[in-house]
Formats: structure tokens, C-alpha cells, sequence
């Protein structure tokens, strides 16, 4: 077997592919962030399959342009914060971001809770 490999930008594959630069059997890797490439299939039957989505952001404005410009519902992504530290997001359905918390914030949520067991039945000796 053998295949194309291709580097595109990600908004012009589809015109590529109608204009027949892009052929069947194609890999496509994208060049619009050297750092964090996004790679697609075009198989035999001229279907284009994401393999690698990207899923990494230096902020979130760029995630939200990115999120909005491409559907990324029920993703999971990660975006940089001002201290250079990683959060973690789930996309909902409406583009809208759920922070996934981390080790940390879960610690610092717990920290001082008391759980009431309440008035379990005592055990028979």
C-alpha cells in the first residue's frame, strides 16, 4: 500500500480535494501551527477522515475562535493559562467550555469539608 502525504492548510483541504490537487490515498497534514498539526485521510473511496484533531491552545481566545470556525462538541481540550499552566475543558454542544478540574482545585474543594455519615443503623454484636 501506498499513499500521498500532503501538507495543507486546514481551510483549503476540501478545495484542494474538488480541484484535484489532493488525491485519493492522500495523508494530509496540516501546516497552519507547525507546533500542533492536525492530520486527515482521503481514503480510496474519497472520503476525508480526521485522524488527529488539535487540541491544544495558547489561550482561550483562540480556543473559542478555533471552536467556533470547527465542530469540537464533546471534545476535550486543553487551553494555557497567564502562569503557563495547563487547564483542561470539556467543549458542550453549544461551544461552551467546562473546566475539568485538576488535582489541586479538587484538594482545595475538599479541603476543611466535613461528610456527616448521619445515623447509619448500628451493627448487631
Amino acid at each position: 500500500m501506498s499513499f500521498n502525504v500532503v501538507y495543507a492548510n486546514k481551510d483549503k483541504i476540501k478545495n484542494k480535494i474538488a480541484q484535484g490537487i489532493i488525491l485519493p490515498e492522500s495523508l494530509i497534514i496540516t501546516n497552519d501551527q507547525p507546533d500542533n498539526a492536525e492530520v486527515y485521510y482521503y481514503d480510496d473511496k474519497g472520503e476525508l477522515k480526521q485522524l488527529i484533531k488539535k487540541t491544544k491552545f495558547d489561550s482561550e481566545t483562540e480556543a473559542r475562535i478555533w471552536i467556533a470556525k470547527y465542530n469540537y462538541a464533546g471534545e476535550t481540550i486543553s487551553i494555557k493559562n497567564d502562569n503557563d499552566n495547563w487547564n483542561t475543558y470539556n467543549v458542550g454542544a453549544n461551544g461552551e467550555l467546562e473546566q475539568i478540574p485538576n488535582a489541586e482545585s479538587i484538594t482545595d474543594l475538599l479541603n476543611g469539608l466535613i461528610i456527616d455519615g448521619g445515623k447509619a443503623p448500628a451493627e448487631n454484636p
